[in-house]
């Protein structure tokens, strides 16, 4: 009966790590060799399988789903879609092409405008809504495209770190810790401007054609297209939404209440 029961241990043991591996193996190559499945859908069947194999029961499983994160992220959802409807963001990229064209110019405020909206938006947003605008005006500018995509990249990832607001895991930590958003961001966006900083220096390094400062060829194709009723609409939303935040409401209730707006 001891080694009976210390198998069937083993056996719960062995197939919860290989449940986890195996998705996280997905989750980190964004799919499953030979099947048809997104990083959301592995995740879900990941957390399925663990509850039919009897390692997690459905009370735990909804235990584990942080309330306050969701209703957070789906309510930034709909403020962000408004911003992008609006034209917000595609102003956004257009302002920050006007204060410079050379190539150095380019990627020093690329990294830094990403940067900067990832910190106050979620940084899966801005990286999905200025990947087409940055290939738009790399295009436009007969530039090599993929130093400006990963300086997209990184800046979204790298800015995000500086506030609560900025990605899934500062929710997290805000949701359970209860730290203050402008505490949390006095004491990480020292972190996430010496990242950017760093960006600039390494894309300089391993791109030597982005080290220039001389006016690039060519023009502009990406251009300014704003819904004026709605951009003034969602700009006064998200003002006040952010003018929550630094008072100290509570994340998921801020974003909630504006997004009831729309």
């Amino acid at each position: 009966m001891y080694w009976g029961t210390k198998g069937m241990v083993s056996l719960g043991v062995v197939s919860q790590y290989g449940v986890l591996v195996s998705s996280y193996l997905g989750l980190a190559l964004g799919y499953l060799p030979g099947l048809r499945m997104n990083r959301a859908t592995i995740a879900l069947a990941g957390s399925a399988l663990l509850i039919g194999l009897g390692l997690l029961s459905v009370e735990e499983a909804w235990q584990a789903i942080d309330s306050t994160t969701i209703v957070f992220l789906l309510s930034m959802m709909v403020v962000n879609a408004n911003l992008a409807y609006s034209g917000f963001f595609r102003l956004s990229l257009i302002t920050l092409i006007g204060l410079t064209r050379s190539p150095l110019g380019l990627i020093t405020t690329l990294t830094f405008g990403s940067g900067l909206l990832s910190a106050c938006f979620l940084n899966d947003t801005i990286a999905i809504i200025l990947t087409p605008l940055t290939l738009s005006l790399t295009q436009a500018l007969r530039l090599n495209p993929i130093p400006y995509l990963l300086a997209v990249a990184g800046a979204t990832n790298l800015g995000s770190v500086a506030t609560l607001s900025g990605n899934p895991q500062n929710i997290l930590i805000g949701s359970f810790s209860h730290i203050p958003y402008l505490d949390f961001a006095q004491a990480l966006t020292p972190v996430a401007l010496m990242g950017l900083v760093l960006q600039v220096g390494l894309l300089a390094w391993l791109y030597p054609e982005v080290r220039g400062w001389a006016t690039c060829a060519g023009g502009t194709e990406v251009r300014s297209q704003t819904y004026q009723p709605l951009f003034v609409k969602t700009m006064v939303i998200t003002l006040a939404l952010l003018a929550a935040f630094v008072m100290g409401v509570p994340l998921a209730k801020a974003a909630l209440l504006q997004q009831r707006c729309f």
